[in-house]
């Protein structure tokens, strides 16, 4: 009856032991896909938004072609139209409504100068209309003088 004990305690540590080694690789695996993933956080949060802003100056030498849907650069500034005053009147929409205009722009506050989706959706919403004049904006600007703090 001895003998049998002793017996299964070696048989025991034999298979503890054949477990150990069958385990190595998931450790190692899995510690290789951690590093991996950090490493990517890492690239994500460091450097993808500095390629985006590359990306985004419309540099000549690429060959991509533009699915861009601002086609228009002057007035009346409606959906599409890629101008400075967009700028005045998504403004006026942030400080007068505290519209949500998204994280667009160079400070991530939805003021791009760009007439986009938000833009349209904002002054349909707070204005009524989504074509601006020069009044418009003017007014707009005049307005902006006393809001601002």
């Amino acid at each position: 009856m001895m003998k049998e004990t002793v017996t299964a305690n070696k048989v025991s540590s034999k298979g503890k032991t054949q477990a150990k080694r069958n385990m190595k690789p998931f450790i190692i695996g899995g510690v290789a896909l951690l590093a991996a993933g950090a490493g990517y956080g890492i690239y994500y949060f460091f450097f993808k938004d500095k390629e985006d802003e590359d990306d985004s100056n419309g540099d000549a030498g690429t060959a991509r072609k533009s699915t861009s849907i601002y086609t228009s650069k002057s007035y009346p500034l409606s959906y599409g139209t890629d101008h400075p005053d967009v700028g005045v009147l998504q403004l006026y929409l942030k400080k007068t409504y505290q519209a949500n205009l998204g994280n667009y722009g160079k400070n991530k506050d939805g003021i791009d100068s760009k007439f986009g989706n938000a833009t349209k959706d904002a002054a349909l919403k707070h204005l009524k209309k989504i074509s601006f004049t020069e009044k418009d904006i003017a007014g707009m600007k005049s307005a902006l003088k006393f809001i601002r703090v």
